[in-house]
């Protein structure tokens, strides 16, 4: 073998290990995902690209969709990252509520086993902090208000997930109750992120980087 197919051969056996172990990595540890939509403002804003965990919840096994029993679950007030069973798209929104935990929205505002949570204004009257009995998270509030939700159950093995932008959208509600084993991971870090409003002066080809949201922990 010439010294030209040696090398061509080591570099080829490199550079194989090294997009193994990377698919490795992203499957079991940890993998960035895009925030499109303003349904978690203020925490992530359209154009954030974010670390996810994927350890948290029960250890991924490689090249598969099942996992490794795990003892803990996600939090109250975690923000996690989970894949639909409509089409397979992933959301990201944050966790209020458990299995057990009965759930309610009047006037705009969650009810949680019976409790409104309380709503502390910011610099922002539209934006401030929601105190959960188990967390506190920052939220924003804008017309036109979340629909009427009855008091809802949810059910073993389940959670309560809605985006921090509370707000009515057109399209899919801001929240949603889901099984916890649709959970992906949990979303830890911001670590770019890319002003790409339409109409905005950085709407272009050369978009504007939002370095103050750089290497930011999402809380």
């Amino acid at each position: 073998m010439t010294e030209a197919k040696k090398l061509l051969t080591t570099y080829g056996i490199a550079a194989l290990i090294a997009l193994l172990v990377a698919v490795f990595l992203r499957h079991t540890l940890v993998e960035s995902f895009r925030v499109p939509t303003t349904v978690m403002k203020p925490t992530l804003l359209p154009g954030d690209l974010i670390f996810v965990t994927k350890y948290d919840y029960g250890w991924p096994i490689p090249w598969s969709d099942s996992k490794f029993p795990a003892s803990w679950k996600p939090n109250f007030g975690d923000v996690v990252v989970y894949q639909s069973d409509a089409g397979g798209a992933f959301y990201v929104k944050r966790v209020v509520a458990a299995s057990g935990d009965e759930v309610a929205i009047e006037g705009g505002q969650l009810i949680v086993n019976g409790n409104p949570l309380p709503f502390v204004p910011g610099q922002s009257e539209n934006c401030g902090i929601e105190k959960n009995p188990r967390a506190e998270y920052p939220i924003c509030i804008e017309p036109p208000q979340l629909v009427r939700l009855d008091p809802l159950k949810i059910p073993e093995n389940h959670l309560f997930v809605i985006g921090d932008f509370r707000t009515k959208t057109p399209e899919r509600p801001s929240w949603e109750v889901i099984p916890d084993v649709s959970v992906i991971g949990r979303a830890r870090w911001i670590w770019i992120s890319i002003d790409k409003t339409p109409g905005s002066p950085t709407d272009g080809p050369f978009p504007m980087f939002r370095t103050n949201r750089f290497f930011r922990r999402i809380r």
